[in-house]
Order: structure tokens, then sequence, then C-alpha cells
């Protein structure tokens, strides 16, 4: 209970109810009403039997009949309206926790969600976010009315007969001892549970976005049977919990009524005395019911607070992580795309750099060729110019500043990479992804440089048409042409293609690299290719010998001059890199 406190008073959840203070303060009110309503009901009970019946008065008694009556359809009526207001407030503090969840993962860095599934993340946006809503709304109130209703039910038990309140306060600590001890057992085999429940999500979600992968090695009955196993795994865990709850609800359930037992024999033997009146022994008996029902709503409270204590926690792992900050950033309306390394140095793993002191330039302008061997850090330098990864040592310069904002490098920076990443949308709202406000003008403009007209008539309905989740509808090469369209319609200073030629076919390749040369020509274009195709088109080739050290020079000069370049290209050769035609020049030069 101490952690739980404290992870709740960490994060603030109860400032969530703050917006609906007016629906909450509301629903206190009512729930307050009911709680008072309910326990009007067994006193009515005493006067029925002490003062209608042994009086004989049939008046009095229909008179409390129809007290009765109304008590009851007022505190239905209450509930149903408390209940509505519940929901309400609830649904709201979901969407509240739900979008500020969702910034705070917008916030993350990229190397966050390199070390989380996606699985991970919307199973706590379907499943911890709705139990902490329900907590805030629901559980604490609850928690508060069920204290304040059993402190009152046994002021009146006192208020009727001391002797039983005594006798009934001595027995109550060991039955709230016991559900408290065995719902911290629970604690555990509910963990379990809702990881193996996440895991059996996650593993569906994998497995429908990459069906298309398993039906092309025909392992759906592969998959079927890890995915059975993994479902299997969590229902035993959800049987265990579920045999531990039921368990607690019977020792609970025994031993309510075992104390009830108790107290109604002695009440019965105060009756028999005549130091006690049967009605009153009546209404003790109800108000003893509700403190049993009291008992058995308190164990499913604690049992809530158990299972969303485990949601927080979950959901702490996202709140505390420490999101990006920019600190002193450079604005840069003007754009020119001159690229600068200066030492930088940058690791996945300590003390083995993939960067190590690298230290490099490209012009404004220029028509570069960044390549090297698999693994040598290549797309590893496009996402520290794009600042998704932090660097360790060094600087990197746009147009000689070191830190220019964010807001400013993407809205100067373009890139199309070898998995394009499309929505499941319209081919123009694709598009249009990289400048929302563009027209449709624009559109039609990017679409033919980056060759997209050439297949978009034969579309079931052109730029309209839309190509599904992870564009499935379409073929790769395709998927890279609308990627490229995307990347420039928002005319960039800097153009970034990280394998994003691939999956073309040589004379499209050729026919997009002269519309960009023409396109974009005062703009910086760089080139990610293991294609000699693509390398033979560009100005100037940036070739990463090692770690520390980048040369360059046109296709001809490094082929010509350097030995290790003649090596990439021979193995890439072997390797069938070399693209149509590649043959003869690759042949004329050595």
């Amino acid at each position: 209970m101490k952690k739980f406190l404290k992870t709740y008073r960490k994060f603030n959840y109860h400032t969530y109810l703050y917006p609906f203070w007016k629906e909450a303060i509301l629903l206190l009110a009512l729930s307050g009403l009911t709680m008072g309503l309910s326990l009007v009901n067994p006193y009515l009970t005493k006067l029925v039997v002490d003062r209608a019946y042994e009086s004989k008065d049939l008046k009095l008694f229909i008179t409390l009949v129809i007290i009765g009556g109304v008590l009851f359809i007022l505190n239905n009526a209450i509930g149903g309206i408390s209940g509505y207001l519940n929901t309400y407030i609830r649904i709201k503090i979901k969407f509240s926790l739900t979008v500020k969840i969702f910034k705070k993962l917008q916030a993350l860095p990229y190397n966050y969600f390199q070390n989380s599934t996606t699985g991970q993340s919307l199973y706590k946006f379907n499943y911890d976010i709705e139990n902490i809503a329900n907590l805030i709304s629901g559980v604490i109130p609850q928690i508060v009315f069920t204290l304040i209703k059993t402190f009152i039910v046994l002021i009146i038990i006192f208020f009727l007969n001391w002797k039983l309140a005594s006798v009934a306060l001595i027995l109550m600590p060991p039955v709230y001892y016991i559900t408290y001890y065995f719902n911290k057992k629970l604690e555990k085999k509910w963990k379990n549970w809702i990881e193996s429940n996440q895991k059996v999500f996650g593993m569906l979600q994998e497995i429908l976005t990459h069906i298309h992968l398993i039906k092309a090695f025909g392992k759906e009955r592969e998959h079927k049977r890890k995915y059975i196993g993994n479902l299997i795994e969590s229902i035993r865990y959800n049987l265990e919990s579920q045999k531990w709850q039921s368990v607690i609800s019977f020792i609970n359930m025994l031993i309510c009524r075992l104390v009830l037992g108790i107290i109604l024999f002695y009440g019965g033997y105060e009756v028999i005395k005549g130091e006690l009146l049967l009605g009153s022994l009546i209404a003790i008996g109800l108000y003893l019911n509700q403190l049993s029902g009291l008992q058995n709503s308190f164990t499913y409270l604690i049992q809530n607070i158990v299972l969303n204590y485990i949601s927080c926690e979950r959901l702490d792992g996202i709140l505390n992580a420490e999101i990006e900050k920019e600190k002193n950033t450079v604005s840069l309306k003007n754009c020119e795309g001159h690229i600068e390394f200066k030492k930088v140095t940058f690791s996945y793993e300590e003390e083995k750099p993939l960067l190590d002191n690298l230290s490099f330039s490209i012009p404004a302008g220029s028509f570069a060729g960044l390549v090297g061997p698999s693994g040598c850090g290549k797309t590893t330098m496009v996402n520290l110019i794009l600042r998704l990864y932090n660097i360790e040592k060094g600087k990197i310069l746009l147009d000689g500043y070191n830190n220019v904002s964010k807001s400013d490098l993407f809205r100067h920076t373009g890139v199309a990479l070898q998995d394009p990443f499309l929505w499941n949308d319209t081919v123009e709202n694709n598009i249009k992804y990289g400048n929302s406000d563009a027209t449709d003008e624009e559109v039609r403009e990017a679409a033919k440089i980056a060759c997209v007209e050439d297949f978009i008539h034969q579309l079931p309905k052109g730029y309209n048409t839309v190509i599904g989740e992870n564009a499935s509808k379409i073929s790769e090469g395709q998927k890279q042409r609308i990627s490229i369209a995307r990347a420039i319609i928002k005319k960039p200073k800097i153009l970034i293609l990280d394998e994003g030629l691939s999956s073309v076919d040589s004379e499209t390749e050729d026919k997009i690299v002269r519309n960009l040369r023409s396109f974009l020509k005062d703009s910086t274009i760089i080139i990610i290719s293991h294609r000699l195709s693509t390398m033979k088109r560009v100005d100037t080739i940036y070739f990463l010998v090692n770690p520390g050290e980048i040369v360059k020079g046109s296709h001809r000069e490094l082929l010509k001059n350097n030995v290790r370049y003649q090596t990439y290209l021979n193995i890439a050769w072997e390797q069938g890199m070399g693209g149509t035609g590649e043959e003869e020049i690759y042949g004329s030069i050595l």
C-alpha cells in the first residue's frame, strides 16, 4: 500500500479530477445521499417490528411501508445518476491520461522505442490507462465511502446496543488483516498474468504486421503454435489468479458469516433475557449484513488497488522516462545546406565506437553519395544529422551552426528511406505528409519528379487510391517513389535518400536523379546506396573507410586511386549490387 501511495502521489493522478470538480462534488453528494438512505431502511424495519407490530398500528405500518418504498425508488434513481456521472468522469479522465501519455511518447527519444515493442505500448494504452482511470474515478472514492459508512454503521449499532457493537468492533480487525495478507500474495500472480497477456497482445500485433512475410515463408502453422502456446500460458496465469481470488472471497465470506453468526447468537441470547427488543436485533442484523457487504466491497476494492498499482508501475516507465529537451538552440530560417562533421564519436555499445573522431564536410548544393560496407554507420550518420540520436563527442554543424532547432532542421530536410513507412491512406495524402499545406499542383509536381505519375493511372482511383496497411497494395518500387515525392514536396535544402532507390529499376532511377538535379539544383542531395549504378550518377562520393576516416572524390577518381574503394566495389559486384549496365562502366575503368 505504501508503494502504491508513493507512486500515486509521484505523478499526482488525483489532479486529473480537477477539471471535473463540479461533477465530482455532485457525485460525492449523491453517493453520500445514497449511503444515508441505505442506513435508514434497517431502522424502519425496527420501527415496523417494535412499534407497528407490537401495537398493531395499521396506519403506522402502512406509513412505514410507503416511506420504505419511496426510499427504495429514490435510492435506485440516485444510483442510476451516480453511475452515469462516474462513467462520464472516468471517460474524461481516460481521455486526459491518454493524451498525456501519447504526448510523452511523442517527446521520447528514438532509442526508447528501439528498446520497447509496439505491442507493449499499445497494451498500456488499452489496459493500463483504463485501470488508472477507473482507480481515480471509482476505486478511491468508493474506499473513502466504504470506510465512512463502516464507521457510521458501528455508531448506529452502538446506539442500538453497545454490547453487540463492542463484539463487532473486536472481531473486525482480524477480518481486514486477512484480506490485506492474501491480496499481498495475489499481487505477483496478477503481475505475471498482465505481462503474459501483454506478450500475447504484442505477438498478435507483430504477426498481423508481418503477415506477408509469414505467408511468403509458409510459416502459418509455426506462428499458430507459438501464439496458442503463449495464449495458454496467459490463460494459466489468469486461472491461477482467479483461483486465489476465489479462495480469498471464500475465506472472507466464511469469516464474515462466522462473525455475524456469533454476534446474532449473542443478540438472540439478549432478546431471550429480555434485555434487547426483537426489532432492535433485526435492525442490528441488517446493519451487520451491510457491514459484511462493506467488508466484501473493501476486499474487492483492495484487489483493484493491487491491480491498479501494477498499472501505475507500468506507466511509470513512460511517465518517468527522460524526454529530449532542446537547449540553446539556433533558429535557421534560411538554410544553404552545408553539413559538417567535426570530430564526431558515436557508439551503440560502450568501447565499440561506430564513428570515432570522424570529420568531413559536404558543401552546400552538393550532389553527393555516401558509401561504405554494410554496418559501417551510413544510416547512423543520417540519424545523427536528423538528431534522432545524441552524439557522444564532437559537433554536427548545419551552415556552421551547432544546435539548430529541430523545427527548423526538419523544415529544411527531406528524407526517403529504404523502408518507406507509408500510411494506410490515399497516395495524395501520403505525399502531402511532407507538406500538409501543399496544393494539388504541388502534389502532382512532386509526383512527376519522383516518377509516381508513371504508375498512378494504373491504380483504381489514381491519387485517391488507399494503398493499404504498410502500403501492401503497391510494389516496393512504387512505395519508394511515393516516399521520394513525400520528401521533396516541401522543397528541402537538404535531401537524403537512404537506400531510397534500392527497389527502383535503373531506367527509372536515372530519370528520378535527373529530375532531382533540375528541381533541387540549389539543394544538398545525399544518396546512400550499395548500387554501383547509383554511385556513378553523383558528383562526389564520400567513402567511409573506417570509424574515424572518410575519403572523398568522384567515382572514377576513387576507383583509380583508392585500393579500398576498389575492394569495396569488387565485393559489391560479386554480391550483385551493380545494377543494369554497370559491367560496361566498371570494366572500362579497370
